[in-house]
């Protein structure tokens, strides 16, 4: 039996366009930062927007946030969220 963690990683956004256009770059920068930290730990990662478009990737309304928390639990994410 694997005693391997994994977790499912959502990051959400202002909604409105001009705060996400100037902000998405540095945003999905960090995400991948957190990702790479703690792939380097042995903790595997399921990113919720992992798939979709880059605007996309960090969830900035309602069904963006279904949708990530519905990718990381179809992936076996389960119910270790950060």
């Amino acid at each position: 039996m694997s005693n391997k963690i994994k977790v499912g990683l959502f990051t959400t956004i202002d909604p409105k366009p001009w705060i996400r256009e100037k902000n998405l770059d540095a945003m999905l920068k960090r995400e991948t930062e957190i990702v790479k930290a703690l792939n380097s730990k042995g903790i595997e990662v399921i990113r919720g927007g992992e798939g979709l478009s880059k605007e996309n990737q960090l969830a900035w309304n309602d069904r963006l946030i279904h949708k990530h928390i519905e990718n990381i639990a179809d992936k076996g994410g389960g119910g270790n969220f950060l």
